[in-house]
């Protein structure tokens, strides 16, 4: 499970989902793809939701996820 799942704020995650990972802590936990150019910003919002619900349903729910998409999308150099 992601510890960036029970963060105060979802950026974290965001940016795990958006950049994927290249080089995992350890040769164990594998890669992820970067899906920043095959999801929209809706899609990483709901996605972000749903994992929160899902793996922390003892935390509140995050607010203006969407928004905070768009924000760190923005800062993407392309």
């Amino acid at each position: 499970m992601n510890s960036n799942l029970h963060s105060d704020a979802p950026d974290n995650l965001i940016q795990v989902i958006l950049h994927g990972i290249a080089k995992p802590a350890a040769t164990d936990l594998g890669y992820m793809p970067a899906f920043k150019d095959s999801m929209t910003d809706g899609q990483v919002a709901e996605l972000v939701a749903f994992l929160r619900g899902q793996f922390a349903p003892d935390k509140p729910v995050w607010n203006d996820v969407a928004a905070t998409v768009g924000r760190i999308r923005q800062n993407i150099a392309r």
